[in-house]
């Protein structure tokens, strides 16, 4: 063989090699755009969920103040229903106590 055939081969050898750097290099800016896209679609995903929640948070409250006014309206209702019982109970036992006039 001849030095110019050892010397093409070596050349040939670097330019597979540079080439396959290459092909890794562009490999990797592509993963690295995909994660970039990955991360905007998470961020945008973060978004939406937090919109959700502080809805779901605002229900939740909007929920437990109908229920805390609907509680206290049966509390109530059953205090006025008890102390008219009562009245009514207190009144009979003072008319059949008093003394006939």
């Amino acid at each position: 063989m001849s030095r110019v055939q050892k010397s093409q081969q070596k050349v040939d050898a670097l330019q597979n090699q540079v080439s396959d750097v290459q092909d890794m290099l562009n490999n990797q800016i592509s993963n690295l755009a995909q994660r970039g896209e990955n991360l905007e679609k998470l961020q945008s995903k973060t978004e939406d969920l937090e919109q959700s929640a502080l809805m779901f948070k605002k229900g939740a409250s909007d929920v437990r103040k109908a229920m805390w006014w609907k509680d206290m309206k049966m509390k109530l209702i059953l205090g006025a229903i008890l102390t008219a019982i009562l009245i009514v109970i207190i009144t009979v036992v003072v008319l059949q106590t008093k003394p006939a006039q």
